[in-house]
């Protein structure tokens, strides 16, 4: 999949496809409460504040059904308590990987994946003061936004993610952190799945009473159809059967351009 970052200026910020996407994206967020105005002059003199802003992207691009997606960040950098912050996020190492698919494979159990959508804004609620100056599109004069839960670009929204999915993964669905990595976790009881985390992304190997204790997750988060034998994880192509799995990235290889570099020095 090739995507395009459109640059911060850019005129076609104002094409109608764009204008809707980021409309749409406040209305979103406004609705489950990620954040709460407040006036300007009831914030106190030394409250973290920081700017927002919208990243465009252009997914599929150049091909018929090319997306125009928006997606609501504030200036991270600017945030006066990033370095206090204490991170515990993490993503699953390639040996876990490895490992899982070595599994699936010689137990003959079903491999898939699940995409939870809006994973930052699932996790847990900010615990911290942060402030947004309000973008053009939903600015009301006197007013801040009042962050409720983390958005992305926040220092410690992938934390709090992670937290909550670690916290209902151990303390309702009973699965256990593997010893040698925190980003994957296994049923102790009947040792017939593991479940890997590569922040919103999940992969999931094991038996079908296994997958069908993980389709809890979906009291808990809202994700995407979980895909099974033929998907892509991590930017890595996977197809599995039972004859055995086959992992490539001639997908990802094939769609990387070309730079036209002069070595000669001259």
């Amino acid at each position: 999949m090739i995507c395009e970052i459109i640059p911060n200026k850019d005129s076609r910020e104002s094409e109608p496809d764009f204008v809707n996407e980021k409309l749409k994206k406040l209305r979103g967020l406004q609705s489950r409460g990620v954040w709460e105005e407040v006036w300007a002059t009831e914030v106190p003199e030394d409250a973290n504040i920081m700017r927002s802003r919208f990243v465009l992207t252009i997914k599929e691009k150049g091909i018929p059904n090319e997306i125009c997606k928006a997606r609501f960040v504030e200036q991270g950098f600017r945030d006066a308590e990033k370095l206090k912050t204490v991170h515990f996020a993490c993503l699953v190492r390639p040996e876990s990987l490895q490992l899982t698919l070595s599994m699936a494979t010689a137990n003959n159990w079903m491999l898939g994946t699940i995409d939870v959508t809006q994973a930052y804004l699932q996790g847990e609620h900010l615990p911290r003061d942060v402030y947004l100056q309000p973008p053009e599109e939903l600015s009301k004069k006197g007013k801040l936004i009042h962050l409720v839960k983390p958005l992305y670009a926040l220092t410690d929204s992938g934390d709090l993610w992670y937290t909550a999915l670690t916290n209902y993964l151990q303390s309702v669905l009973n699965l256990t952190h593997t010893t040698g990595d925190s980003g994957m976790y296994y049923d102790a009881r009947t040792r017939a799945g593991l479940l890997s985390t590569y922040v919103d992304d999940l992969l999931i190997a094991g038996s079908s009473s296994f997958l069908e204790n993980l389709s809890k997750i979906q009291e808990k988060s809202q994700y995407k159809e979980p895909k099974y034998s033929n998907f892509t994880y991590g930017g890595v192509q996977l197809e599995h059967s039972k004859e055995g799995t086959k992992a490539y990235q001639g997908r990802y290889a094939s769609s990387i351009k070309l730079l036209a570099l002069d070595s000669s020095f001259e």
